[in-house]
């Protein structure tokens, strides 16, 4: 079997809008948004090469636990 990958979007979605893959945080493990996807290129763009910065929602996600120095609370 192949890899799964979990995406977010955002309520109501509009068009131009991306979804948010789902991947772990490199400090605490949580399942936090790692890349913003518009379409299967970025997705493809996002696996095949180191990320270069992460969403902005990446910060203030639930996901982290509540110790984590990259969350929120940090």
């Amino acid at each position: 079997m192949g890899e799964k990958y979990a995406f977010l979007s955002l309520h109501p979605i509009y068009e131009d809008e991306p979804f948010e893959l789902l991947g772990q945080c490199p400090e605490c493990r949580g399942q936090v948004p790692v890349a913003e996807v518009r379409h299967l290129g970025d997705l493809g763009t996002h696996l095949t090469f180191a990320p270069t910065a992460l969403p902005e929602t990446f910060t203030h996600d639930q996901g982290h636990a509540p110790t984590c120095r990259r969350g929120e609370s940090a």
